[in-house]
């Protein structure tokens, strides 16, 4: 959304104009919850700061504002073509479905992973551990950044003897996997959410 709103901006003042714009469409509710919410008020407190990708929802509310009148953001249901003909979608439908379409072909050909975001105006500070950008679960995200090293070499030192099986452990993968739901029999969540290794019937 940041990206249009600068395009639209952009293009009126091309034209020498103040930029209008009537209505947006966004299949992202909670986005557009939260855009609602804040344009509402005129204060960022502090915990606002610190929630999921805060940098780009003050671009957007800002940006909002520049526009005399500030356009209406309504949601539009994402993937209607996946019950429903192209031909027979409602406008805004059909923009949604070639919008992710573009986004998909665009991630294909040119997709890549970037750890590294630059700062976005109206963002003051940014989070960066081990040469990659924090823009979500900050508390959690530190406190691992400062307990891994610590645990490892607790493990080290606890299991000397396996210090060469442990080396051939993934760590991220592992915990990627322990952290989404399994429906493999070996795998069971204890009361805590942590997974424990079962052995099944033979």
């Amino acid at each position: 959304m940041l990206s249009i709103l600068w395009f639209i901006i952009q293009l009126f003042k091309y034209c020498g104009t103040e930029p209008r714009c009537s209505e947006l469409y966004s299949d992202n509710m909670a986005l557009i919850q939260r855009i609602d919410k804040q344009l509402g008020r005129n204060t960022w407190y502090p915990n606002d700061t610190i929630s999921s990708d805060w940098d780009v929802l003050q671009a957007i509310v800002t940006t909002l504002r520049r526009f005399p009148r500030t356009p209406l953001v309504s949601h539009v249901k994402g993937h209607q073509d996946n019950n429903t003909a192209y031909a027979l979608l409602s406008l805004k439908a059909q923009l949604n479905v070639d919008a992710d379409t573009a986004a998909s072909l665009f991630q294909t050909d040119h997709g890549a992973s970037r750890y590294l975001v630059p700062i976005i105006a109206g963002n003051s500070a940014q989070l960066i551990i081990n040469d990659k950008t924090v823009t979500y679960g900050y508390v959690k995200t530190i406190r691992n950044a400062y307990a891994y090293p610590l645990l490892k070499i607790y493990i080290d030192q606890r299991n000397k003897s396996y210090k060469w099986a442990l080396s051939t452990i993934d760590c991220t993968s592992l915990a990627a996997s322990c952290h989404r739901p399994h429906a493999h029999p070996h795998l069971a969540a204890t009361p805590n959410n942590r997974p424990q290794l079962t052995v099944p019937p033979t």
